[in-house]
């Protein structure tokens, strides 16, 4: 009797966990399945903080890979000894963490051994939850700048990548308003952002000093989309000034660079306050403000010698539209820069090619100093740059022959078309760097056109770091 009465308990005790075991199954019951986990989970922890007591946790800061470990007592400590910190929080069961990772590790790595002051850091947001409600963190992983910086967002499209990531932390590791020195040249040259406010002050004025403070307001609110940069005009480098158009009495005052497409837009002398710094940053944003064009006088005997001299000035309306001065003229132009070699040895060429044509009935010889002059419908990528404008408006011919007076002379009286000769080399055989054309150059060409790219190098990005 017992026999069976134990059993039947069995046999009762067996249908008992079977029922339990199918009704916190997760494919039924989802919620039970996550709060027998959850407690089982609880359980283990438990059992393990009684087998294991929490490390705890003081003000040292221990790094896993080159990444600062941070929680609440050492987190003040990590911002002060660290000019620049990104902050990673994440939660442990993250699989985008997990991604993340390895990819975080090795950016923490390279700016620790190149970058001083510039360290990367994490925290459990699940364990530092007071840290994470202080920061806002809404999602895993969340990358946090100190200091009011920018955070470092990404679109779902875009793959956690490395070089974004330090190309990200190299933007917002400059100050607000960039002191400008050959040490943070790189930075900004080598910054995605293409719009850069150069503020010009004198040191030398408190008032101009405290301009600078009242603008980090303005720097703040357009960050993101717009470096700004200081330039002393006490220690400016004169060519910098004069690409700008700006001297020494001017300040204070802005100006503003597109760096791709060059285009400068300009506060007026003496009128730079944090309010029309503001607007004009805001007009240049919207796309409405209107570029500025640098230009000398027109000299009072520029079309008396063989060689007409062009300035932003006049050169519409002698080279884009000859027909109001200079009926059925072709223009020929040679852009240059006084400081270029290649331009120096062209120069005794060209003045022999203008007294050539200085009584041709059709052809104007000119030239124009570019450091100095600007067109905006003149895209200049090295020195010297020869533009040909045809009568009546046809379109503009970029010559690419030789510089020599022979096919200056073939390529003009041709009506703007390059000599096709006999040579031995290739048709595909051009220098690299050089369009392709339809033309076969003469077996001279490799020299001169090595010519042109060294040219096209020493010159191209007119306000590149090594021109700064």
């Amino acid at each position: 009797m017992r026999t069976h009465k134990l059993c039947i308990a069995l046999l009762g005790l067996l249908l008992l966990g079977s029922f339990s075991i199918q009704a916190g199954d997760p494919k039924d019951d989802p919620n039970k399945a996550t709060e027998a986990s959850s407690a089982e989970t609880q359980e283990d922890t438990s059992e393990e903080t009684d087998k294991k007591p929490k490390k705890e946790k003081t003000t040292n800061i221990e790094e896993e890979k080159d990444v600062l470990v941070l929680h609440f007592n050492n987190f003040d400590r990590a911002l002060s000894e660290n000019e620049f910190l990104l902050i990673e929080f994440y939660a442990p069961w993250c699989g985008h963490c997990k991604e993340f990772e390895p990819i975080y590790a090795e950016v923490a790595e390279k700016l620790k051994e190149e970058e001083a002051g510039m360290r990367l850091a994490k925290v459990d947001a699940i364990e530092e939850k007071e840290l994470a409600d202080e920061f806002e963190v809404g999602s895993f992983p969340t990358l946090k700048f100190d200091d009011d910086r920018e955070d470092y967002v990404w679109s779902e499209e875009e793959k956690l990548d490395k070089h974004n990531l330090t190309a990200f932390i190299k933007e917002n590791s400059l100050e607000l308003i960039i002191s400008f020195n050959p040490e943070v040249a790189d930075k900004i040259f080598a910054s995605r952002i293409r719009l850069h406010s150069l503020l010009f002050i004198n040191s030398t004025v408190q008032g101009q000093l405290q301009l600078v403070e009242e603008a980090k307001a303005v720097a703040k609110e357009f960050k993101g989309k717009m470096l700004f940069v200081l330039i002393d005009v006490t220690q400016a480098l004169s060519h910098v000034l004069n690409y700008f158009g700006v001297s020494e009495s001017d300040a204070p005052t802005a100006r503003i660079i597109h760096m791709e497409t060059q285009k400068k837009f300009s506060i007026p002398s003496g009128a730079l306050t944090a309010d029309s710094l503001w607007l004009l940053c805001q007009e240049v944003v919207d796309g409405i403000a209107m570029p500025y064009y640098r230009t000398e006088e027109i000299p009072e005997n520029w079309d008396k010698e063989p060689v007409k001299v062009l300035v932003g000035k006049n050169f519409k309306s002698v080279a884009l539209d000859p027909a109001k001065n200079f009926p059925l003229h072709s223009v020929s132009v040679c852009v240059d820069a006084p400081w270029c070699g290649h331009c120096k040895e062209l120069a005794p060429i060209w003045d022999q090619l203008g007294e050539k044509y200085a009584d041709h009935e059709n052809i104007i010889i000119a030239k124009m100093d570019a450091t100095a002059n600007e067109v905006e419908s003149l895209v200049i990528s090295g020195f010297p740059t020869i533009k040909y404008y045809p009568a009546e408006g046809k379109e503009v011919v970029d010559y690419t022959g030789n510089r020599d007076l022979e096919t200056f002379r073939k390529f003009l009286d041709s009506g703007g078309v390059l000599p096709q000769e006999e040579s031995g080399e290739d048709d595909d055989d051009y220098d690299d760097g050089e369009e392709s054309s339809d033309v076969k150059e003469e077996d001279s060409t490799g020299d001169q056109s090595k010519e042109v790219d060294e040219s096209a190098e020493i010159s191209e990005n007119k306000t590149s770091k090594d021109e700064l």
